[in-house]
């Protein structure tokens, strides 16, 4: 196994070319970790790539990341007090190696009676082909043998699957969305499993959706509604092409709980918006308390934007300016809201004259950016997920260098 230790330091809070004041929100909570950062430092030739965090019960959280000088990936869980949970795998680290299988993860979740669930590449040992895993772990990180057989569901179907995301849809199920083929000519595929591990055959007739692309785009997200209803952002263009189409379009499907497209949101379940002038990609959706949805994207000329649609799939032109916000020089990577509505993007920012730095940004119900949240964080490199807990606190995971994963928790 990987050598781990813990490690820590006080960040300084700052936006740029602006230090952030003690009590700003949106600074470190200094009862957390050291300094309001708790992180874990792996001993790899390789490098480390945080993509999933999740909140674990009893104000715990648990932190994912890839490794590429191993086949399997791991998964970090972190007390409310950001130290590392011994009773958790290996001295608060469980690496996601099964009999004969291991497992790269690309999202964690936290289910019922605290159970992990981990998504993402698996290969078997001996083998070059991989194939979209769903991986159970107990609450002290050993295998749920319950879950499939032995703790990890390996759908021969889902042969050459990366799933990106999943999130739990009622009843217990889980639904992951990725690609599956590999690119450029790979297909959306969107996975409902059962709470055991099988696949549900309620969904699409055998638990798989498959949505064939036009033009693929990188990354897929999903986001469940109380509905049951399943949001993807990102599927690639599934209309049929058009000369007017550009990198910068975001296209979105809403699927019904049995599998068919919901004809309410758009015209057939497929709606295009083109929010920007920039080739900005989504990266995260998120439906909100009232049943809108929020898509984030950004790009590599530094630049981000949150757009807000309403229920039917039309652009909500009273958020933000005509139902967009955008944010120069920060690419939000993900989306997290709390009670009071408001917005938390959680990415990294870059200029020229500086590294990637870790940030999060404020904005409210009505899409104003809130430029008394300090939400900008030297020392990590950046932030890719989170979630705000029952005290209103955001917490945040991303990677501080390339062998140092962190979450970081922020002052209400």
């Amino acid at each position: 196994m990987t050598g781990l230790a813990l490690a820590g330091g006080a960040c300084l809070l700052m936006a740029p070319g602006l230090a952030a004041k003690q009590g700003d929100p949106g600074g470190l909570d200094p009862s957390f970790g050291t300094g309001g950062r708790a992180s874990v430092a792996v001993e790899t030739s390789g490098s480390i790539q945080v993509n999933g965090l999740a909140p674990a019960g009893n104000g715990s959280s648990v932190l994912s990341f890839l490794d590429s000088d191993s086949d399997a990936g791991a998964v970090v869980r972190f007390s409310s007090r950001g130290a590392l949970d011994r009773k958790f795998g290996v001295d608060g680290v469980a690496r996601l190696s099964f009999d004969s299988v291991s497992l790269q993860p690309r999202d964690v979740l936290v289910g019922g009676n605290h159970r992990v669930f981990v998504t993402g590449e698996s290969k078997r040992t001996g083998k070059d082909q991989y194939t979209g895993g769903l991986a159970a772990l107990n609450p002290d990180g050993t295998p749920d043998t319950r879950f499939a057989g032995d703790g990890i569901a390996l759908p021969e179907s889902l042969d050459a699957f990366t799933p990106y995301e999943m999130d739990f849809s009622p009843g217990g199920k889980i639904v992951a969305v990725g690609i599956q083929g590999g690119t450029p000519s790979s297909n959306t595929t969107v996975a409902r499993y059962l709470p055991d591990g099988r696949l549900d055959h309620s969904f699409s007739g055998d638990g798989l959706l498959v949505l064939k692309v036009h033009q693929n785009q990188l990354g897929r997200t999903v986001d469940v509604d109380r509905r049951g209803r399943i949001v993807i952002g990102n599927p690639g263009e599934v209309a049929p092409y058009s000369p007017q189409s550009r990198q910068g379009d975001y296209d979105l499907v809403r699927v019904l709980p049995d599998g068919h497209l919901d004809s309410t949101f758009g015209s057939d379940g497929r709606v295009t918006v083109n929010p920007t002038e920039y080739d900005d990609e989504i990266t995260d959706v998120k439906v909100d308390g009232r049943g809108g949805i929020l898509v984030a994207g950004g790009s590599n000329a530094n630049h981000g934007s949150l757009v807000r649609l309403g229920p039917s799939g039309r652009i909500d032109r009273n958020f933000g300016r005509k139902g967009v916000n955008e944010m120069s020089w920060f690419t939000p990577q993900g989306i997290v809201t709390d009670r009071k509505g408001r917005i938390f993007p959680i990415g990294f920012t870059s200029t020229g004259n500086s590294d990637e730095m870790g940030g999060v940004q404020r904005i409210g119900p009505r899409g104003g950016l809130d430029a008394r949240f300090a939400g900008w964080h030297t020392g990590t490199r950046y932030l890719t997920d989170g979630f705000v807990d029952s005290r209103g606190r955001v917490l945040a995971g991303g990677n501080l260098d390339s062998r140092e994963a962190a979450v970081l928790r922020l002052k209400p």
